[in-house]
């Protein structure tokens, strides 16, 4: 029995707007903290004002490379 070929993987980044826009990122690789703060980064360069996150505590959200872009996040009005 030979084994199933697997083929790249599809991640979504997702968020909801308080508008009920869906604001969302499709990459064809492993979500990496480094992809994962460019995501952000792009959310709120996309919203234009405060933003809140709400993250649960994937290795992605809680990486040493996502601390720099959430403290940013954190210090701007």
């Amino acid at each position: 029995m030979s084994e199933a070929k697997r083929g790249k993987r599809l991640n979504v980044l997702a968020a909801m707007l308080s508008t009920g826009e869906l604001f969302s990122a499709k990459i064809w690789q492993s979500t990496t903290a480094e992809i994962f703060a460019g995501f952000i980064g792009l959310l709120k360069e996309h919203v234009g004002k405060k933003i809140t996150v709400i993250i649960d505590n994937a290795s992605v959200h809680k990486a040493k490379a996502t601390k720099p872009i959430m403290a940013l996040l954190e210090n701007k009005v």
